[in-house]
């Protein structure tokens, strides 16, 4: 099995990306056992699609051992993608690991850029913004996990269309 987790701090653009770069391959089957996820043929989404967060942070944090399960499981995909805080853990992520290829890619951007996306998204909401020190703890979470997975990193403020082409280089099924 091979694996593309996208990691990055709130605002950074994941979800958009995951988006752009499953675009391609048409409308998935939505299957919701035993881990939501979105398929086609040899390609699985994991997580959720709606509105704003989407991917992975659409489910519970109750689902890591489920996910650690099914990765191991015979039935795992040619190609499970993923993006979003949820599954962005080493039990996950060190499941992917075992099951193949696994490619993390830390989506990165200044401060100023992320943390205003992720305002300007609570504000569309109606709804608070998370706390600066919040933020700060995903932003930390992400660099050790980019550490530690030899993350390839990719600046979030270029044209999603630039980072999509840059993504495909790895995806042998587009």
């Amino acid at each position: 099995m091979r694996s593309l987790y996208l990691i990055g701090a709130p605002g950074v653009g994941k979800t958009t990306l995951m988006a752009a770069l499953t675009a391609p391959l048409g409308e998935p089957e939505v299957v919701a056992t035993p881990v939501p996820h979105l398929k086609w043929r040899e390609v699985v989404e994991v997580g959720r699609r709606r509105g704003e967060f989407s991917g992975t942070d659409a489910l519970g944090y109750a689902v890591v051992p489920s996910a650690v399960a099914w990765v191991r499981s015979e039935r795992r995909p040619a190609w499970l993608l993923g993006e979003g805080d949820r599954l962005a853990c080493r039990p996950f992520l060190d499941a992917l690991r075992a099951a193949g290829d696994l490619d993390v890619v830390l989506l990165d951007a200044p401060r100023l850029v992320s943390y205003a996306r992720m305002c300007d998204r609570a504000a569309r909401l109606g709804r608070e913004p998370q706390t600066e020190a919040w933020w700060k703890g995903r932003v930390t979470k992400c660099a050790r996990l980019a550490d530690e997975y030899d993350a390839i990193v990719l600046d979030g403020r270029a044209p999603v269309s630039v980072l999509r082409d840059t993504l495909r280089e790895l995806l042998t099924f587009t």
